[in-house]
């Protein structure tokens, strides 16, 4: 009954899980990349767009790269050639259909800090505009935004970091098209 409702009364899917480094990149050189194509090609089949969730993120990483003590240099590396072979091989499977939207980097910031200690940060200081630039290279045709929790409302100490964060950006001609404010109501 969910799936019908779903195909029927919305526009657009976003998956929780199934796009995210531990289902996508589960080990070092092995990429499996099926569950995030299945649920592209469920949103196509059923006439909706397709927003893909998440290419980097400090939570959801799978052990070898949370514990692989990695240089800037090879986290670098790690990160272009990850967003680059998910980007790609969604949008490949789909027959050349970019999906609509990616969040390129989910939560990097917090209350007290431009970001938050991570996976990426501080080892890797410029990561989001690492990932930003990487998933433009790897598909101009899709839509590139910041994903973040408990931005929604103006004034906000996280509010103000993001903001900060996303005209700097923008400044700097980083490529962003939009930003995704999460609100967990209850």
């Amino acid at each position: 009954q969910y799936r019908a409702k779903h195909a029927a009364e919305y526009s657009i899917s976003t998956v929780g899980n199934q796009c995210k480094w531990s289902a996508t990149h589960p080990e070092r050189h092995v990429y499996t990349l099926a569950s995030c194509e299945e649920a592209h090609a469920y949103a196509i089949s059923v006439g909706q767009r397709f927003r893909g969730h998440n290419l980097c993120w400090g939570n959801n990483n799978p052990a070898w790269l949370t514990d692989g003590n990695f240089s800037a240099s090879e986290l670098t590396r790690i990160l272009q050639d990850h967003i680059k072979t998910v980007m790609r091989g969604v949008k490949a499977s789909a027959k050349g259909s970019s999906p609509l939207a990616w969040d390129v980097v989910n939560e990097a910031t917090n209350d007290t800090a431009a970001f938050k200690p991570n996976t990426w940060y501080p080892a890797l200081p410029n990561y989001v505009d690492i990932a930003f630039i990487a998933a433009r290279a790897a598909d101009p045709e899709t839509l590139l935004f910041y994903n973040d929790f408990a931005v929604a409302s103006a004034g906000s100490p996280k509010s103000e970091q993001m903001y900060r964060m996303v005209k700097s950006m923008v400044d700097r001609a980083i490529p962003i098209d939009g930003v995704g404010l999460q609100c967990h109501l209850s």
